[in-house]
């Protein structure tokens, strides 16, 4: 069973880095969460002393404000110092990186990218050239990922002598071995490197599984945050303690709306508008073959219950589409996926529409053996609609969209 605050995806009340969150850009990798003071320490930066070739700086990021951030960095006093800002000056999309010398020459420059909050940077420069170039290569970026962003040089002294000795950040940056900061936020597949960037190739290995798009990208209507609020409250109250039946049918109508309304689903197009891979709870591959198992044997009903990190098996994070075919339910013999079991109390049971004679064998078999079976103390139906909506309200809060709403 999987409770609704768990600490590992405790956002509010988290003092140290969250790992084990979904990848950021692609499907492939994880991403960890970090707020400042939280933060990764390292112990110094594997550059040499002179950068003759590019010096390649990469990283995923999934901010929870248009704020300014520091993604990563470090810096002496009039010494060497490497810097990777993102929203900076507190301009959406705007990203900038300072590099400077031990004889405090400065190479800095900024770019404006999209305004999507996940995004794929590589940062470019070659400090004997005072050259920097940007780019934004998650496959919603736009014009072509491939591309860079349009440069705006502000410093340009060709630093080259430098002393990457010092601790570095992710997540902030140390300032004479004082952490600076701010950041909040999801990071990833973050390197460093010196020679050709191959931005083409990294931008080709970058996949969109959840189809995001440039075009979409656009801040919410004050109406549309307002009801995804109201929505989200009600969420949490459902999934507080044992659902009741009017809970379970107003639960069936929100998540289908939320979900998978034809034209205005208020989740997926919070997340599309933001530009946020939407990731759900499902089952891991080893409660799956358990789940065949248990099915080889026939039983009359199998209630998949929760899933989530405290599923014992485990879990994996799952496209929506992936995720509303999951069966949820099996009932002497029939599977009933996420989706369905959703349309079936909202449409079938007088959620928002009443029907008990056009039922399919599937849901047929379902009423009649679920019919009186309780699991603790809600009816089966109610137990199995408290977990989807549990796993909603968790894939919306790895998602951060409450607070980037509220930024």
């Amino acid at each position: 069973m999987v409770e609704t605050e768990h600490p590992m995806y405790d956002f509010d009340r988290a003092i140290e880095p969250l790992h084990g969150l979904p990848p950021i850009v692609g499907r492939d990798g994880s991403s960890t969460w970090l707020r400042t003071p939280a933060h990764v320490r390292l112990a110094r930066l594997p550059l040499p002393s002179t950068l003759d070739d590019h010096l390649v700086v990469a990283a995923d990021t999934h901010l929870d404000s248009r704020a300014e951030q520091v993604v990563l960095g470090t810096s002496r006093s009039s010494g060497t110092a490497l810097v990777l800002r993102v929203n900076t000056d507190g301009v959406p999309g705007r990203v900038s990186f300072l590099l400077r010398d031990e004889d405090g020459r400065t190479l800095e420059a900024h770019a404006d990218g999209s305004r999507s909050i996940a995004r794929r940077l590589v940062v470019s420069a070659k400090p004997a050239e005072n050259s920097v170039d940007f780019y934004e290569i998650q496959p919603w970026a736009s014009p072509n990922p491939a591309l860079p962003l349009v440069t705006c040089p502000t410093v340009r002294e060709s630093p080259a002598r430098f002393a990457f000795d010092a601790a570095a950040a992710l997540g902030g940056f140390y300032e004479d071995d004082v952490l600076r900061g701010p950041f909040g936020g999801r990071i990833g597949e973050v390197f460093i490197a010196t020679g050709e960037p191959h931005v083409l190739a990294l931008a080709a290995c970058s996949s969109n599984p959840t189809g995001l798009s440039h075009a979409a990208l656009r801040d919410p209507s004050a109406e549309h945050l307002d009801v995804f609020r109201r929505g989200l409250r009600r969420l949490r109250s459902w999934t507080s303690g044992p659902m009741s039946v009017d809970d379970m049918g107003d639960a069936s109508i929100l998540l289908w709306s939320w979900l998978f309304d034809r034209k205005t689903p208020v989740l997926v197009r919070l997340a599309r508008g933001y530009g946020v891979q939407l990731w759900m709870p499902g089952p891991s591959e080893r409660a799956r073959r358990y789940e065949e198992a248990v099915l080889a044997s026939g039983p009359v009903v199998l209630v998949q219950g929760g899933t989530g990190p405290e599923s014992p098996m485990g879990f994996s994070w799952l496209t929506l589409e992936e995720w509303q075919r999951t069966p949820v339910l099996h009932a002497q013999g029939h599977a009933v996926s996420a989706r369905d079991f959703i349309r079936f109390v909202r449409n079938k049971l007088g959620a928002g529409h009443f029907d008990e004679t056009q039922r399919d064998e599937p849901q047929k078999r379902l009423l009649e053996v679920t019919t009186g079976l309780e699991l603790g103390n809600e009816g089966a139906l109610e137990f199995q609609m408290r977990h989807l909506a549990s796993q909603v309200l968790l894939a919306t809060s790895v998602a951060r969209l409450e607070a980037i709403a509220g930024s």
